[in-house]
């Protein structure tokens, strides 16, 4: 009888130590520590164990703190994660944002088709964005609420900017730049889902409409430096940058490589945009399509170029918005390179003179030797024949390529008293130019001889000062 006894409370002391251990084990896993600290957010569930957790946490006295619960959720580690997983099904708004907040910085890649479907349609779609962009997915970039940039610390030139949320469900970011830095370490991943945010409605998304056109402006401006911090440029378009044909091949090659990495519905959005937009959306979008799009877009980019396509008769010098809209749609042209050649070369026809004053720039800008041959042809037209406007046009254009043929192509221009071509030498000039000018220190005509040495003297200031100097006889 006393063995028995022995055998049973020893039974029963092994079947407690078990359960201590059982409830001490489960307890601190990190499954179960990740859903205390979730009941801490939300509403007690109908457990009896959920309760007296979330009591015990209330009789401490500690504050309500999701950033200091998403801190703990991330110390369990990947352990926690499908927990993690399954509290962004729960009802409150605050467990998902922790959830998703959680997940995020843990890493684990299992989160991110259950953080996508939480994306797209509920009020925690902004932390599960955050989530997704530390976790790679640009998916995250295009949350319903979105993300918008703090208008007050935004440096284009420096690419920070303080990235805020529109509802209270997100926890702040230590790094007030992490968001933006992470939307633009994907790349040409996120201009689609950028572009997208640029069509909403602005009465209701106005603040990520401009929030999306900010960061796309950073994001072109760490590429292309001429991308500047003002929203346009100026009227007419402005010559670019004086370059080789082969400078101008590898600059080509570059936005290539990245317009390659952007999604195709990105060009589709852009079109829909620049077709329907308020007229400062279509400017954006212009600017946007240069670099980002494909030829795709060269029809809708054509007729925005003639500010008022459908009403000839309501052209008018005053109208800014559409000479800016113009503006931007010739620059995007010209960055589109080789396949808006054709449509560019078409309108040097327009009857409108002031049209065509912007086609000889965006001809320049896309550093084609196609483009530099009719610049020249332009350039060499006779006076009596061609317009005179076109003609200086053409001249200041060209200078874009710093190449021979461009070189003697002015030079001709000053033997024929043309003597305006000789800013367009001072620009593209070097020891090869100079040694065309030297030749014309001879010409028997004053003007040119003039033209030539002071030409020389120009080209010399912007050149090494070791270079030989070479007086007029």
């Amino acid at each position: 009888m006393r063995r028995r006894r022995k055998i049973i409370l020893s039974a029963l002391l092994a079947v407690a130590v078990g359960l201590s251990v059982w409830f001490v084990v489960d307890w601190y896993s990190p499954p179960a520590q990740a859903r205390r600290l979730l009941n801490e957010l939300g509403p007690p569930d109908n457990g009896w164990f959920a309760r007296m957790g979330r009591r015990l946490h209330l009789w401490s006295g500690a504050p309500f703190d999701p950033g200091r619960v998403a801190d703990q959720l991330v110390r369990l580690g990947p352990p926690a994660v499908p927990t993690l997983i399954d509290a962004l099904r729960d009802d409150d708004h605050w467990v998902k944002a922790c959830s998703s907040e959680a997940l995020g910085r843990i890493g684990d890649r299992r989160a991110v088709e259950p953080l996508a479907a939480l994306v797209k349609s509920d009020t925690a779609s902004t932390a599960a964005g955050l989530a997704l962009c530390r976790l790679g997915d640009p998916r995250g970039v295009a949350s319903a609420n979105g993300l918008t940039t703090s208008y007050s610390t935004v440096n284009v030139h420096e690419g920070t900017g303080e990235i805020a949320v529109l509802n209270g469900g997100l926890i702040a970011p230590r790094d007030k730049n992490e968001p933006l830095e992470l939307v633009l370490r994907m790349g040409p991943a996120t201009v689609e889902p950028l572009v997208g945010a640029m069509i909403g409605d602005r009465q209701r998304q106005w603040p990520e409409s401009e929030a999306a056109w900010r960061v796309l402006r950073i994001m072109l401006h760490r590429r292309y430096p001429e991308v500047d911090d003002s929203d346009f440029w100026s009227y007419p378009v402005q010559t670019p940058l004086v370059l080789t044909l082969a400078e101008h091949r590898r600059r080509r090659e570059q936005m290539e490589a990245f317009r390659r990495g952007v999604s195709p519905e990105a060009t589709e959005k852009l079109i829909a945009l620049l077709r329907t937009g308020e007229w400062r959306d279509r400017a954006r979008a212009a600017l946007v399509a240069g670099y980002v799009a494909d030829a795709r877009v060269i029809p809708a980019l054509v007729k925005l170029c003639r500010r008022k396509p459908d009403d000839p008769a309501s052209l008018k010098d005053d109208d800014k918005e559409h000479l800016m809209l113009s503006a931007e749609a010739f620059r995007a042209l010209g960055n589109l390179g080789e396949p808006a050649v054709p449509a560019l070369m078409e309108m040097l026809k327009d009857p409108d003179e002031k049209l065509r004053a912007n086609v000889f720039p965006a001809l320049a800008m896309t550093g084609e030797r196609k483009a530099m041959e009719e610049l020249i042809r332009c350039a060499q037209s006779n006076l009596d024949e061609a317009p005179v406007l076109d003609v200086y046009a053409a001249v200041e254009a060209v200078g874009c390529f710093r190449e021979l043929e461009v070189a003697e192509a002015m030079i001709l221009l000053i033997r024929e008293h043309r003597l305006f071509a000789s800013e367009t030498l001072e620009k593209i000039g070097d020891e090869s130019t100079i040694q065309l000018l030297e030749k014309l220190l001879k010409d028997p005509d004053k003007s040119v001889r003039d033209t030539a040495s002071k030409t020389i003297d120009a080209i010399r200031k912007k050149a090494p000062a070791t270079m030989p100097r070479t007086d007029e006889p």
